[in-house]
């Protein structure tokens, strides 16, 4: 038998009780001392597991009964697989009972009821080491600073008793021990220098970093979570910051479809005075049905407003915020954008497809094949709001993009390549181009669409005029640069599609 602090248990086919009694103490002392005994003395080499009722060849190698059993079964010679020794006979053996209780204690000592094989680990769970060097996964309770070990409940008792081990530093299991260690000093990392914003050891501290201001492991830590408690509280003020902007946009939204609804009650209002002065009988009867009858309005009790808005004073105020910030554009179509296949009007302000292509200088800023065209004026601040009649067409596409967009070869419009537009396909089919694109289930087919774009807060929408709706808006808009009016009259759709777009003037 070696020496006991080495952790090392030779064992031999012995059966008296002094050899038990030795072997026990022997691996008392060997896990007091190291935590830890070399597996392979109570390995079975056949099956590489802990040995199971244990039996002994005659030239003293052991091995599970079943295994040894197993082997000469299989095979017509009778040998040891240890030494190759050929018996003439096959051996008799039988249990050696003194190896099985110390191999059944071993079993214990390494392996806790909970463990599973390793390979059984969920991914991050720290398991104990001492388990491992077996193959097993049990999760470890504690990392020891001093060991560089982490520990199951099992492992750790020697910790929670021996006197001298009750001094380590045991903190929550964690990965990677050696990281924690000087790679210059080998010494545990227990310092932070402030000036080079590193974690060093003790012995750094008085060499390379002698000079240089630094604190203790706990204190940085108490001074960063400070800093995250600050950092969070920021996220916090600027997570209430953006859902008030967020309310403010939605409220300059529905001003500007109130605004729709009393521009349309004015014209209204206007037609049926207009009536009255006139001789045209039957003018006024054919009239006079579809003004008397109430436009398609919004249910604004739906909509929560403090009640002193109700006041005309009050609203007044409102109203005029309303027209002050938002600038109508002029908009002028810019042929030096307009695809081949694109017919322009002599003033610009319509585009229609044509059946064919026109003889055009091939330059940067025209699109082509994708059949678009682009507003002169490009701008880069400020509220703007610009108006485009559809009438009954079937495909289009409208909406805002950047001065910096791909023009020549295929585009995927989305907000990512610096388009923000909505479209119709099939006459029926609405969609935002947002990423992902969005549906949109409209109720009416819009005649005219406007699109309010806020260069500071980065939204773009979309309103149907005659409904005096809101139709989609996309948020959180990276403009950066200039954008420009869009426009796509789309397919002829078997002439189905012949109407050109119309920008038209606001009110």
């Amino acid at each position: 038998m070696q020496c006991p602090e080495r952790g090392v248990v030779q064992l031999v086919g012995q059966h008296n009780s002094d050899h038990r009694t030795s072997l026990f103490l022997v691996v008392q002392i060997s896990i007091s001392l190291s935590n830890m005994l070399p597996e392979k003395q109570f390995q079975c080499i056949i099956c590489n597991e802990v040995f199971t009722n244990p039996v002994t060849t005659p030239c003293g190698h052991n091995f599970c009964q079943d295994c040894i059993q197993s082997v000469w079964d299989s095979r017509d010679a009778y040998q040891c697989p240890t030494c190759n020794k050929t018996f003439t006979s096959r051996p008799e053996i039988s249990i050696n009972t003194a190896f099985k209780e110390l191999s059944d204690m071993f079993r214990q000592m390494i392996v806790p009821s909970s463990a599973l094989p390793l390979s059984a680990a969920k991914p991050g769970v720290v398991v104990c080491d001492v388990c491992a060097t077996s193959s097993q996964h049990v999760q470890a309770l504690k990392s020891c600073l001093v060991c560089l070990t982490s520990y199951c409940k099992s492992h750790l008792e020697p910790h929670q008793r021996v006197t001298t081990l009750k001094l380590h530093k045991l903190i929550e299991p964690v990965k990677n021990l050696q990281d924690r260690m000087c790679k210059k000093h080998g010494r545990l990392l227990e310092m932070f220098c402030r000036d080079e914003q590193m974690c060093v050891c003790q012995f750094c501290t008085e060499t390379a970093h002698k000079d240089h201001k630094a604190v203790t492991i706990e204190k940085e830590n108490k001074n960063t979570r400070k800093l995250m408690s600050k950092f969070r509280q920021t996220e916090v003020n600027t997570e209430i910051e953006e859902k008030q902007k967020a309310e403010e946009r939605r409220a300059e939204e529905l001003i500007c479809e109130l605004q729709l609804e009393i521009t349309e009650l004015q014209r209204r209002n206007t037609e049926l005075k207009d009536l009255e002065n006139t001789e045209d009988h039957l003018h006024v009867i054919q009239s006079l049905p579809s003004l008397v009858s109430p436009p398609p309005t919004r249910e604004w009790t739906e909509i929560s407003i403090y009640p002193e808005l109700l006041h005309g004073e009050k609203l007044q105020p409102l109203r005029q915020f309303c027209l002050n910030n938002v600038s109508v554009v002029d908009v002028v179509l810019d042929p030096d954008t307009a695809h081949p296949n694109i017919v322009l009007s002599a003033d610009g302000k319509q585009a229609g497809r044509g059946e064919q292509l026109k003889v055009v200088p091939d330059i940067p800023q025209r699109f082509d094949p994708v059949i678009c065209v682009l507003g002169k004026k490009g701008f880069q601040f400020g509220r703007l709001y610009f108006q485009v009649a559809l009438g009954n067409k079937t495909f289009w596409d409208l909406g805002v993009v950047k001065e910096s967009v791909t023009r020549k070869g295929m585009i995927t419009s989305t907000p990512e390549n610096g388009f923000w537009t909505v479209r119709l396909r099939n006459g029926s089919e609405y969609r935002a181009l947002d990423s992902p694109s969005v549906l949109l289930p409209l109720q009416e087919k819009p005649q005219t669409v406007g699109v309010f774009t806020d260069y500071e807060e980065g939204t773009v929408s979309f309103f149907d005029v005659g409904a005096g709706s809101h139709i989609y808006t996309f948020t959180g808009c990276l403009f950066s640069e200039r954008i420009f009016p869009f426009f796509s009259p789309g397919v002829l759709d078997e002439g189905k599609n012949a109407e050109p777009l119309v920008i038209t003037a606001v009110n």
